[in-house]
């Protein structure tokens, strides 16, 4: 733990610099690279874990609807992430399954 910053958490990880650390995370709209969420967690937490919390604030915040459908380079990157994290097909079921369908 930091002595002059016991928020920032200590980060080690392949390829990057080993110290304390903030990650801050942003969810940018695809269309006009807007940024609409920004998420600052401490370096020893790992990415995703803030992640389908992120997420659900943000089908909140807009009103989307879970079960839509996926563009067509989607579910490659769905499927992707579902095998890192498989809280993501418990989360959105419509995307897991059409990412395995395809």
């Amino acid at each position: 733990m930091s002595t002059t910053d016991p928020d920032g958490g200590y980060m080690v990880r392949d390829g990057k610099p080993e110290g304390f650390f903030y990650l801050d995370h942003r969810t940018v709209d695809h269309k006009y690279n807007m940024i609409n969420d920004v998420h600052i967690i401490p370096g020893n937490v790992h990415d995703s874990k803030p992640y389908l919390e992120r997420l659900e604030l943000q089908i909140k915040k807009f009103g989307f609807d879970k079960n839509w459908k996926p563009l067509p380079w989607m579910p490659a990157i769905i499927q992707q992430i579902s095998a890192r994290n498989s809280t993501l097909g418990r989360f959105m079921p419509s995307l897991a399954a059409e990412a395995t369908l395809q």
